[in-house]
């Protein structure tokens, strides 16, 4: 998992930043009248917005749930709150790499013909970045579980325990697992985008109140250990504006296909409620993910059961 663009004050959340930094209009092709040109370019400048919005309104739910949450304030009383959530983020962590490649093999199925295949190769390059292929994200998570005092048994035992739990963490596993496995490309690249975003807010924040914490304890948390450690945290709160652009792009692909599919299905009298292109839409993907998290920063003592 990898960091969005923008950069936040110590101990805030912030909005990211997915102003366009390219030209993302529409390619016209030779021979279209002047209405269709316009009208063309009318709806590519929409779904943009659209995108964006859509993009900026996810980022807004993770910073409003971190704020809300008292995770952040737990960390400067002790490392239990800090151990327990990186204990049981590990089988959604564990099960990552895996999701993603589901959600990138389909899409490169999906959108095989020559122009989408060529407007997808940007999120396609962000997805097998992600995919983490090599494990190298992985393993500087699990150097943040060793500072934090987990022993590989108990990252083991912990999988099982969650997989057999109801609580959020069991949630928000089970919600990534159904939308890159067994949902629509889009519905996958939504949940890839809120785990990502989520990393984002949730290491810009956290980061440091836990350099804080280990930095007033010095003989117990050597500087070495300590800087391993954190090293996920601060990659995922690094600024990354090509990741952020790549981002917007995948999603503006997949969009456009769901704006495409209902049209067809409105010109054949198929109607569908709601508008998936819309900024305001309801996504299942966005929302299961988003209120697992929401439940798991609350830090509430009894999450797992």
């Amino acid at each position: 998992m990898l960091a969005a663009p923008g950069k936040a004050s110590p101990g805030r959340s912030k909005v990211l930043d997915f102003t366009p930094k390219d030209n993302l209009g529409p390619m016209l092709k030779p021979g279209l009248h002047n209405h269709q040109i316009l009208n063309k370019t009318d709806k590519a400048g929409s779904l943009n917005r659209r995108t964006l919005e859509k993009l900026t309104r996810i980022s807004e739910s993770l910073a409003s749930a971190l704020e809300d949450g008292t995770f952040i304030e737990s960390i400067g009383k002790d490392i239990k709150a800090g151990k327990e959530i990186c204990l049981y983020l590990w089988p959604f962590i564990k099960g990552l790499p895996d999701n993603i490649s589901s959600v990138k093999e389909k899409l490169a199925a999906s959108f095989s013909e020559p122009e989408t295949a060529a407007a997808l190769a940007p999120g396609l390059k962000l997805l097998q970045q992600l995919a983490d292929d090599e494990r190298h994200y992985q393993n500087l998570y699990l150097n943040q579980c060793r500072l934090a005092g987990l022993s590989p048994e108990d990252l083991q035992e912990v999988v099982k325990k969650v997989q057999e739990s109801t609580s959020p963490y069991a949630d928000l596993s089970k919600a990534m697992d159904q939308f890159c496995q067994a949902s629509s490309p889009r519905e996958g690249v939504l949940a890839i985008i809120t785990a990502e975003l989520a990393a984002t807010q949730f290491a810009r924040i956290a980061l440091p109140a836990f350099e804080a914490y280990f930095a007033g304890k010095p003989q117990q948390y050597p500087r070495e250990l300590v800087d391993t450690g954190l090293e996920w945290l601060r990659l995922h709160a690094k600024p990354n504006t090509r990741h952020a652009i790549w981002m917007r792009r995948l999603l503006l692909v997949v969009e456009e296909e769901a704006e495409q599919d209902q049209d067809n299905r409105e010109l054949s009298n198929i109607g569908t409620p709601g508008d998936p292109g819309s900024s305001n839409y309801s996504e299942p993907a966005v929302d299961k993910i988003t209120n697992s998290l929401k439940a798991i920063w609350k830090n509430d003592e009894h999450v797992l059961n």
